[in-house]
């Protein structure tokens, strides 16, 4: 929802928004040959809508979407480009973020004690997220195409080889990590992981999602008092996608106290523009 906000998107279309790139996902990425199908049951509504939003967007108004369409407009990018990266950006920021606070949700129905020490200590909820996100990324990683022959840990890459790097199996590294299967969250130096990328490649969003799922678990824990998976944790669905970690759902079953703790709501009023709405 905080991401809708940024991007200048209606608050009404954003379930519909989400479900078409979740199509997008799981016929196009990270497969050896596309669906077309289920990519133009995401794509062509969501390109169609793009192209109307970007057209509908104000120069005055402060959002993502008017910068891209004032790009746009000034000749930095096409009208391709535009609705290609309107679509990135929301299903980059959206569909990951919710992947994270499903993944430290599900944690949390495994792990009582670790609730229990949450609801006692917010503090300790940033690194419990580090955790999460090492152990159980959104991305668990993506693919490169190689440049030029060359070799990576004593194996031999060729040229136009399309190589699948997994920061899912770099987060569990056992030389860089000490008991790298462990849940550990005060583990020293967590944010070292790959979760988010690195260098030029970090994702530009990072902030925003640790701060989103932050203040959703603050939320969700302050009105609990326990939480428990309706199903067996072998029974949840995933995206069907081999880069995601995504849940398709979290069936639970939860325990709410007479009064619940107050938290903190730092987004909790937002400007009401005019697509709050529509």
């Amino acid at each position: 929802m905080t991401l809708v906000h940024f991007l200048g998107t209606p608050w009404a279309r954003w379930e519909e928004m989400v479900s078409w790139a979740e199509l997008i996902a799981i016929g196009a990425i990270g497969r050896t040959s596309y669906d077309t199908d289920i990519i133009k049951q995401g794509a062509v509504p969501f390109s169609e809508w793009s192209s109307r939003a970007l057209d509908a967007a104000a120069d005055d108004e402060r959002s993502i979407l008017a910068e891209i369409s004032v790009a746009e407009r000034n000749g930095s990018i096409s009208r391709t480009e535009a609705i290609q990266l309107t679509m990135e950006v929301f299903s980059a920021g959206v569909l990951t973020t919710a992947g994270l606070i499903s993944n430290c949700i599900l944690a949390l129905t495994q792990r009582n004690d670790l609730a229990d020490q949450l609801r006692s200590d917010f503090a300790l909820i940033p690194g419990f997220i580090e955790e999460v996100l090492r152990l159980e990324s959104p991305v668990q990683g993506v693919f490169r195409l190689a440049m030029r022959d060359c070799e990576v840990g004593g194996f031999p890459i060729s040229e136009g080889s399309r190589v699948f790097v997994l920061f899912g199996a770099a987060n569990r590294d056992s030389h860089a990590w000490t008991g790298a299967d462990d849940f550990d969250m005060r583990r020293p130096g967590s944010p070292a992981h790959l979760a988010f990328g690195r260098g030029v490649h970090t994702c530009p969003g990072s902030s925003l999602s640790r701060t989103e799922t932050r203040i959703a678990l603050e939320t969700i824990l302050a009105h609990t008092t326990s939480m428990d998976l309706a199903v067996g944790v072998h029974e949840v669905e995933y995206l069907p996608n081999p880069i995601f970690r995504i849940p398709l759902q979290l069936p639970l079953e939860v325990l709410r106290p007479r009064h619940s703790i107050r938290v903190r709501e730092p987004f909790a009023s937002f400007p009401q523009g005019k697509n709050a709405g529509q």
